[in-house]
């Protein structure tokens, strides 16, 4: 099903219903769509996975996110999203969408698993009641797709001069957000609280800690059972505990 927003405005806000809440795609090719969506609640925030302890921690806009790749299929992450593959194999003769490098007035938000990147409605989605925009485009970056602490960079008066933050993804390449009006009085504030709480999140990997409690409870048992036994008992029973543990997590993992 196609949802045309009504009005003169780029094709590429053509958007194509999926079942994530009924959240949009994008007709566009641009480092945010080629991230995964982000589920939402049925009220439009954030779902997160408060299961495994994961909060949200910060939230700061306007940010600009833009790749810093020169050819997008140098990563498998940058690739052509999957529905427009599909769109384009449906629409024959159809050119291959322009690439964009650059996603502009994103509000982030960074959570202790994630970076959230929330786009805002084009004028013609407007919430009349209160006159307000209201997100559209939700998606995420995991914390584990980070290759390394991010790195705060720019604020030089003479080049360079907007503050950025720079992170090094697995499959994504570089990403920079970047602090689009550097002679606003909280652009670096901005970008110093959002780089430090990012580089702290990273550092904690929370998103590991429900395995490491699970690790340790599984230990526990085989512990609690070992010290009954002695000598080559208690070496059959450590390797008993550790092969069923290991068969179960196979059997989780692959059905």
């Amino acid at each position: 099903q196609q949802i045309r927003i009504v009005g003169t405005m780029s094709s590429e806000y053509t958007t194509t219903t999926t079942t994530n809440n009924h959240q949009p795609l994008q007709n566009r090719w641009s480092p945010i769509t080629c991230l995964p969506q982000q589920a939402l609640t049925p009220s439009g925030l954030l779902s997160l996975d408060h299961d495994d302890g994961e909060v949200e921690l910060i939230s700061r806009s306007p940010i600009e996110l833009r790749s810093t790749s020169s050819d997008p299929r140098d990563h498998t992450g940058l690739r052509l999203p999957f529905h427009l593959q599909q769109q384009q194999q449906q629409q024959q003769n159809t050119a291959t969408p322009k690439w964009n490098d650059r996603d502009e007035n994103l509000t982030v938000t960074i959570t202790t698993h994630r970076i959230v990147f929330q786009t805002k409605r084009p004028t013609a989605f407007q919430n009349t009641k209160n006159n307000t925009t209201i997100p559209i485009y939700t998606h995420f970056l995991h914390l584990s797709n980070v290759e390394e602490p991010p790195t705060p960079s720019g604020g030089n008066w003479t080049s360079n001069r907007s503050y950025k933050i720079d992170f090094n993804t697995l499959s994504h390449g570089s990403l920079t957000f970047t602090f689009r009006n550097p002679s606003s009085s909280t652009a670096k504030t901005d970008r110093d609280t959002l780089h430090q709480t990012a580089s702290r999140a990273y550092g904690r990997r929370q998103w590991e800690e429900s395995s490491r409690l699970d690790f340790k409870r599984e230990n526990s048992g085989v512990t609690s059972v070992t010290k009954r036994l002695v000598g080559v008992d208690a070496i059959m029973a450590k390797n008993r505990a550790r092969n069923d543990r290991a068969k179960q997590i196979a059997e989780d993992a692959f059905g």
